[in-house]
C-alpha cells in the first residue's frame, strides 16, 4: 500500500519569487540572477567572517557581525609593590576582556600598514646620510691636518631601521575613548546640559553623578573649541568644500568613527598626505587639551 507523500516533501526548499509576484519553483531566471546571488552570498560570508572573535576571549560572547571589528586586550591593573607601583594582569586565569574597535584602531592599522613603504624610503635615503657625514668628516679631517693633527678613521652610520610610530599617542587615544564614553553616559542620563544647575541636590546620589558627568562634558567642549582645525583647511568659493571646525572633526572621529580620510570626504575635501597631517595634528592638539596640555593658546578664533 503506497502513501500519499506530503506536500512538504514534493516542494523545493526555495520558492522564488518575481518582482511581479510570480512564485516559481525552478529558477526562472538567467545567469545574472546567479551571479548577484552569488555576489550577496560572498559578501554575507566575508562580513561573517569578519566578526569572527580572537580566540583569547571566551568561547561564550556570541560573533555578531552588526558588532563592528573587536580587539582582544589583555586586563591589566596597577598595584603598589615595595619597589613601587607596578601594572601586571588583573587577573593570573581566565579570558582576555573583547573591546569594539573604533577609528584608532583603524588608523593605526592602516599606518602598521604603510610603515613598510616608510622603512623602505629611509633604506633608500640612507647611502644620502652616509654622503652627508662624509664630506662633513673630510672636512673635519682638512681641519685637523691643518693644525697639524693625524686625521681620523671614517666609519660610515650604520642603517637603523625606524621604529613604528601611531598616528596618536597612548595618552590622546585614552582621552578621546574617555571623551566618547562621558558623551554616551551623559546622553543616555535623559538630562539636557543645559539643565545643569537643577540636577545636583548635593545628595551624592545619582543626580549629583549626571551632574558631574555634565559639567566634565562641558569642561572638555570648551578645551576643544569650535575653531578651525585648520588656517588652511577653509570653504571653497564654489561652496564644494566646507570648512572643518575642531569640534566636528573631534565629534566625528571619536564619536561617529570616522577616520581622517573619511572627516575629509565628508566636508568635500581631498584625503592627500598634506592634508591628512594637517587634520592629526589639530586632532592630536585638541586631545592633548582634554588632557590638561597647552591651554594657554587661544583655540576659539574664527
Amino acid at each position: 500500500m503506497s502513501t500519499k507523500p506530503k506536500l512538504s516533501d514534493r516542494l523545493p526548499e526555495v520558492i522564488y519569487v518575481s518582482p511581479f509576484g510570480v512564485a516559481r519553483l525552478d529558477w526562472p531566471w538567467n545567469g545574472g540572477g546567479r551571479a548577484r546571488l552569488a555576489e550577496a552570498d560572498a559578501r554575507t560570508r566575508a562580513r561573517a567572517d569578519a566578526a569572527g572573535l580572537p580566540g583569547r576571549v571566551s568561547p561564550h560572547i556570541a560573533a555578531a557581525p552588526a558588532r563592528g571589528p573587536c580587539i582582544a586586550e589583555v586586563p591589566r591593573e596597577t598595584v603598589m609593590t615595595a619597589s613601587g607601583p607596578r601594572d601586571r594582569r588583573a587577573s593570573p586565569v581566565g579570558f582576555d576582556r573583547l573591546r569594539v574597535g573604533d577609528a584608532f584602531d583603524v588608523m593605526e592599522e592602516q599606518a602598521r600598514r604603510g610603515w613598510p613603504r616608510v622603512v623602505e624610503a629611509a633604506r633608500k635615503a640612507h647611502p644620502d646620510v652616509v654622503a652627508k657625514a662624509r664630506a662633513r668628516h673630510q672636512a673635519l679631517d682638512a681641519a685637523r691636518v691643518s693644525r697639524g693633527e693625524k686625521p681620523v678613521r671614517f666609519r660610515p652610520p650604520k642603517f637603523v631601521e625606524p621604529a613604528f610610530e601611531p598616528p596618536f599617542t597612548p595618552g590622546q587615544v585614552a582621552a578621546a575613548r574617555d571623551y566618547a564614553a562621558l558623551t554616551e553616559r551623559v546622553a543616555s542620563s535623559g538630562v539636557k546640559c543645559s539643565s545643569v544647575e537643577t540636577v545636583g541636590g548635593g545628595g551624592g546620589g545619582l543626580s549629583e553623578a549626571v551632574a558631574r558627568d555634565m559639567m566634565r562634558l562641558a569642561a572638555l567642549h570648551r578645551r576643544i573649541g569650535d575653531g578651525l582645525a585648520k588656517d588652511a583647511v577653509r570653504p571653497s568659493k564654489g561652496g564644494m568644500r566646507s570648512a572643518i571646525r575642531v569640534r566636528a572633526l573631534v565629534d566625528q572621529v571619536c564619536l561617529g568613527g570616522a577616520t581622517i580620510s573619511q572627516v575629509l570626504a565628508a566636508h568635500g575635501w581631498g584625503a592627500n598626505k598634506r592634508m591628512r597631517a594637517l587634520l592629526r595634528e589639530a586632532l592630536g592638539a585638541a586631545l592633548d587639551r582634554m588632557r590638561g596640555y597647552d591651554l594657554v593658546r587661544p583655540q576659539n578664533l574664527p
